[in-house]
């Protein structure tokens, strides 16, 4: 296990030389979605992201069944916007991918995150979080094993440039382009602010010894 539960691979996409369309069951991604859609998780949510790589490069998306094509939207760091839809699971849907360069390694990333990125928290809002993201990890480890699904060590930061500041507490600390908040200082903040909302706020894993 990494340092980070940054992504858990979903499905992995077939290498190419050259540009290629890759289908993938939609089904498998409307199973993950439903669990989300079935708790009670208001502050959270998953997304579903191919890597941004040299060799994972996304041109174009398609959401396709036997009679009807309609496009699929990503974002400028490839995030999937993929539609919960009963209808389309019974139509036995594809999600269509179009790559653009060699493909090797590219695979699907699957991540809880903050629904919505702020600029400040209160540590009720953080210990929120924190308890919905270890509840929804533990429903999709499926059964037997979400009974025995490992808590998370705290929430993974990251924002865009690479210096960055917040206060706790009304304590300012210089932080990185990445940084984790333990449990015991969510447990303990009554405030965070930082000097620009995040990028990405998602669970953090620390690896078993």
């Amino acid at each position: 296990m990494s340092k980070k539960l940054l992504f858990s691979t979903l499905l992995l996409l077939s290498p190419s030389l050259m540009a290629s369309q890759v289908s993938l069951n939609y089904a498998d991604f409307y199973a993950r979605m439903k669990v989300m859609n079935k708790g009670n998780y208001p502050l959270i949510d998953l997304a579903f992201t191919v890597p941004e790589t040299q060799n994972c490069q996304l041109k174009n998306g398609s959401i396709s069944t036997e009679t009807e094509r309609f496009p699929l939207t990503f974002d400028a760091s490839q995030r999937l916007f993929i539609p919960f839809d009963e209808k389309l699971k019974s139509a036995r849907a594809l999600i269509n991918l179009e790559l653009a360069g060699e493909g090797q390694g590219c695979g699907i990333g699957m991540q809880l995150r903050v629904r919505t990125l702020k600029q400040e928290y209160s540590g009720y809002e953080l210990r929120n979080i924190s308890n919905q993201m270890n509840e929804a990890l533990k429903q999709m480890q499926g059964f037997p094993m979400k009974y025995f699904a490992k808590p998370i060590s705290g929430l993974n930061i990251e924002f865009i440039g690479s210096e960055n500041g917040a206060w706790l507490d009304g304590r300012y600390q210089t932080i990185g382009k990445r940084h984790e908040l333990s449990n015991e200082e969510i447990s303990q903040i009554e405030v965070l602010k930082f000097d620009s909302a995040p990028a990405v706020i998602s669970p953090w894993v620390m690896p078993d010894n």
